[in-house]
């Protein structure tokens, strides 16, 4: 995707054609009748599966916007922005929208969308779980003892939350999830959970709270050799057999 991006400060037009840029996708509007070029066809169309994201993209329905070309946008959170705009005509007044959202929540992301209640937090918190929350230990895959990983760490008993969000719901990630509900208490106890430190009951880990397991690939190679001789390859042997 092509970004152009006017730079006013310096004058300059940025056109950026580089792969890897954070891009997503928005619904483009027109800028005289500020009205969303996404129809009711096209959603039946979605519905039905008759058309897809290509298809808008080819029929200049949605466009994908880089970090660079938001800051020459006018971007619309909800279809009511945009009925406001055009009952008091400020899309004659003023920049118009150019684009809205497909929805409020794509604001956020993926991994930020996963967080219960993320207006209740303060900001920087919700910007480390961003970034740790994808390293969180839980079920990776339906076929992760099928996988060829150098190191794989899965948790034994995952849990689905207690909390969901709508974003959970749509990518799904219930039914693989990253973590345990756990029962907490914030208080001062004893001098050992100063900062960062926690006291664990030890009859939850009994029970297995947090237990996991470490799948690591070993690799081993098969010779033949000129006396007709050959490795092999075999399981442990049987405990039983040795006295």
């Amino acid at each position: 995707f092509v970004s152009v991006y006017l730079h006013e400060g310096q004058k300059a037009v940025h056109i950026a054609t580089d792969g890897g840029r954070v891009c997503r996708p928005l619904i483009i509007v027109d800028e005289k009748t500020a009205l969303p070029r996404m129809k009711q066809c096209h959603l039946e169309g979605l519905a039905m599966g008759a058309i897809g994201i290509k298809d808008l993209l080819r029929q200049g329905v949605v466009e994908y916007i880089d970090v660079n070309e938001e800051n020459n946008c006018l971007i619309a959170v909800t279809e009511r922005d945009l009925d406001v705009a055009r009952k008091q005509g400020l899309h004659k007044r003023r920049m118009p929208h150019t684009h809205l959202e497909i929805d409020p929540l794509t604001l956020l992301g993926v991994v930020a969308g996963l967080i219960p209640y993320p207006h209740h937090n303060q900001s920087p918190r919700n910007t480390y779980q961003s970034a740790m929350g994808k390293q969180a230990i839980g079920a990776i895959g339906l076929n992760e003892y099928a996988r060829m990983d150098g190191i794989i760490y899965t948790m034994i008993y995952p849990m689905k939350p207690m909390v969901k969000t709508r974003t959970l719901d749509l990518i799904h990630f219930d039914q693989l999830p990253g973590g345990q509900n756990a029962c907490i208490a914030v208080m001062a106890y004893s001098g050992y959970d100063i900062e960062d430190a926690v006291i664990l009951n030890k009859a939850s880990i009994d029970r297995g709270f947090g237990r996991c397991m470490v799948l690591k690939k070993h690799m081993t190679s098969v010779k033949r050799y000129a006396n007709l001789t050959m490795d092999r390859t075999c399981g442990p042997p049987d405990p039983s057999l040795f006295p």
